[in-house]
């Protein structure tokens, strides 16, 4: 059905049916009639409550006149009440007997709505050009016909389900995470819904203390339905201590879970066995020389202590020659840790040998020296290393002397002098040069 719309004039009017009504007014009288037609068509045939729709709409110039149509709209049953209405902004002007498209309007169903038929109207808003007025604004004007809308049962939408279906960690869960450890957890997650899960993520966060850092982080990935993935969190044990962390579940970067973990992070028990030395004790340190300390340690923890190493920071006029590499010493285990140093120059001075772990320091093991290098005259030289206890002392003091030779004295020679001890002739010398005997 067609709507129509006519202005009052100062003559009777005459109805003319066509498509739409149309009332004509003889042109002497300065008015124009116009009328027109929508066209439109609805992006499907039936909306579950809280979809989306679209309209589409064509209007047809079945008037005399010329009409400038600026906006288009469409309001529904469930509109009335609020006088709400779903538009868009057009800028057209349709000649006589033309059809132009005018716009694509969006609108909502609303969730509460209850399934079943209702209607809707169309709208336009136009002005028409006149004989000799213009152009006249007509304001907004609704078509008299009635359109029906089908609002169906709501739709099940697939939805994902997220189930861990597995765990994994290292180290296990009873054993203690020491200083320097890497510890490692495994998520298997299983898509049981019917929609894929979108980037699906397991993080670790809001780690107090600082305890630990994230190495590694599986990234957000899809899970289809009926599938399963892994999700991998690697951390690095930074410090002795006991605080928390969130565990989070995200998808689509939406939490979903959240837990709360415990975290202990332990220092390991080492005990210090034994120490030798080189230089040994009483002997001195002279530039050049090569000093080597090894330290026996033992682990008396419950689990294995990984990657010991000891850490020389020598000054200057000293020089790291080798140390040995990482260690592992299992629970109960010893094991050797050493050092080699050659002396350059000279002097007093303190050394730093930190016992690292996984190379993190051991807060509770600090390791230091105090070597003193002599100068090659014969000092006395003093090693001392110090660490977890204990003091190593290296000494040796050397005394060189040489023989004084007393002064020799010549007498003057006589000629009848003769060697008492074997009856040669006396020489000037204090000796006789016979036998040898003293003469003076």
């Amino acid at each position: 059905m067609a709507k129509t719309k006519t202005f009052k004039t100062l003559r009777s009017f005459v109805a003319i049916i066509l498509i739409v009504f149309i009332l004509s007014v003889p042109e002497s009288s300065g008015y124009v009639s116009w009328a027109w037609r929508v066209e439109h068509q609805l992006d499907r045939s039936e909306y579950p409550p809280g979809s989306q729709g679209e309209i589409d709409e064509w209007v047809v110039n079945t008037g005399p006149t010329v009409l400038h149509i600026y906006t288009t709209g469409i309001t529904f049953d469930w509109d009335k009440e609020s006088g709400k209405w779903w538009y868009a902004e057009v800028n057209v002007e349709v000649e006589p007997s033309e059809r132009v498209h005018l716009a694509k309007i969006p609108f909502n169903i609303p969730a509460e709505v209850t399934p079943g038929k209702y209607q809707y109207i169309l709208g336009l808003k136009h002005r028409h050009l006149g004989l000799r007025e213009g152009w006249q604004d007509d304001g907004l004007q609704w078509d008299p016909s009635t359109y029906e809308i089908l609002i169906s049962e709501a739709e099940k939408r697939a939805e994902f389900n997220l189930e861990v279906v597995d765990v994994k960690q290292t180290p296990e869960k009873d054993e203690p995470i020491y200083i320097g450890d890497t510890g490692t957890i495994t998520f298997t997650l299983k898509n049981t819904g019917g929609a894929t899960a979108k980037q699906v993520r397991v993080a670790l966060e809001d780690i107090r203390e600082n305890v630990i850092s994230i190495v590694e982080s599986t990234p957000a990935k899809d899970l289809e339905p009926d599938s399963t993935g892994e999700w991998t969190i690697k951390a690095r044990a930074e410090k002795a201590g006991n605080t928390t962390a969130k565990l989070r579940f995200y998808v689509s970067e939406t939490k979903l879970d959240e837990i709360e973990l415990p975290l202990v992070i332990h220092e390991p028990n080492l005990e210090l066995i034994s120490t030798t030395r080189t230089p040994e004790e009483g002997e001195t340190i002279y530039p050049d020389d090569t000093l080597t300390a090894t330290f026996t340690m033992k682990n008396k923890g419950p689990a294995t202590v990984k990657e010991l190493k000891l850490s020389v920071e020598p000054p200057s006029g000293l020089t790291l020659i080798e140390s040995n590499p990482p260690i592992n010493l299992e629970p109960g285990a010893t094991g050797e840790l050493f050092f080699k140093m050659r002396a350059d120059n000279p002097g007093e001075y303190k050394v730093k040998i930190p016992l690292m772990k996984s190379g993190v320091p051991l807060p509770s093991y600090k390791l230091s020296a105090t070597i003193k290098v002599s100068e090659k005259t014969g000092w006395t030289g003093l090693a001392v290393l110090g660490g977890i206890g204990v003091l190593i002392v290296v000494a040796l003091a050397l005394v060189v002397s040489r023989r004084r030779k007393k002064p020799t004295v010549t007498a003057p020679a006589t000629a009848a002098a003769f060697c008492p001890k074997c009856g040669a002739p006396a020489s000037p010398n204090d000796y006789c040069e016979n036998c040898g005997a003293r003469l003076r």
